[in-house]
C-alpha cells in the first residue's frame, strides 16, 4: 500500500499549523499584546499548542507510512465511549460519493429558489403555533 501523502505535502501543512498557531501566541506585530501573562496561562497555551499541533503530526507521519493502518477508532478520550468510528477514504466510490453530493446540492438549490419566488409573490410560510407549556411570572410558574 502507497503513502496517502508525500514529504514536502506534510511539511507544508505542519508548517501551516504552527505558522497559525504562532501568530496566535506570538505575533508578529509589535502592537498587539502577547497572550498570557502568568505562568498558569503560559502553560494552558503550551497546552493548546499540543492540542492543534501534535493531532496534526501524528495524521501527517501515519499518512507517510505505506503500513501504517488502523482496524477501529478506539474509545474516546473524554467520555469513554467505544462508539468511535474510522473517516474511510473515498477510493473507487469517490466519483459515486461526488455525484450524489451534487444532485443533492441541486435538489436543496431548487427547494430554495422555489421558496424565494414564493417569497418575492408574497406568499409566506405558515407559522407553527408556538404554544405555552408554561409560564413563569414573579419566579412563580403558572401551567397552562
Amino acid at each position: 500500500m502507497a503513502a496517502l501523502t508525500d514529504r514536502q505535502k506534510a511539511r507544508e501543512r505542519l508548517g501551516q499549523v504552527f505558522e497559525s498557531i504562532l501568530d496566535k501566541m506570538i505575533p508578529a506585530d509589535e502592537a498587539v499584546p502577547l497572550a498570557g501573562s502568568t505562568f498558569v496561562e503560559w502553560e494552558d497555551l503550551g497546552d493548546q499548542v499540543d492540542r492543534t499541533l501534535v493531532p496534526v503530526f501524528l495524521e501527517e507521519r501515519a499518512a507517510l507510512e505505506a503500513a501504517a493502518h488502523a482496524d477501529c477508532g478506539g474509545r474516546c478520550p473524554y467520555c469513554q465511549s467505544d462508539r468511535v468510528y474510522l473517516i474511510k477514504r473515498a477510493g473507487k466510490d469517490g466519483k459515486q460519493v461526488q455525484r450524489w453530493g451534487e444532485a443533492l446540492g441541486r435538489t436543496l438549490v431548487e427547494r430554495r429558489e422555489k421558496q424565494l419566488a414564493s417569497f418575492e409573490k408574497g406568499v409566506l410560510p405558515v407559522a407553527k403555533a408556538n404554544e405555552y407549556e408554561m409560564l413563569v411570572i414573579g419566579g412563580y410558574p403558572l401551567l397552562l
